[in-house]
């Protein structure tokens, strides 16, 4: 997803991480499905998550929102851009 995070890094969407270390964190929650997330976004305000809510929309990546990821059953997990 080079154009996805080069995008989210230009538009300054939040703290942007693609690196494989913060995608396998992202990865499981308290359940025991693990999927590799594209990518995780940490804004740091409303208008950043609209920004990289929007990017991802027009490059045709889906949004997983997540808490602290304490779902056990899976609904923290997805191949999609964690925000």
């Amino acid at each position: 997803m080079p154009g996805l995070e080069r995008r989210l890094r230009k538009e300054r969407a939040g703290e942007v991480r693609f690196d494989r270390f913060t995608r396998g964190r992202y990865a499981t929650d308290a359940s025991h499905y693990q999927i590799m997330p594209v990518g995780v976004v940490a804004p740091r305000t409303i208008e950043e998550a609209d920004r990289a809510i929007a990017i991802a929309k027009e490059e045709g990546v889906s949004v997983l929102a997540r808490g602290g990821g304490t779902s056990q059953c899976g609904q923290t997990v997805n191949a999609s851009l964690v925000l």
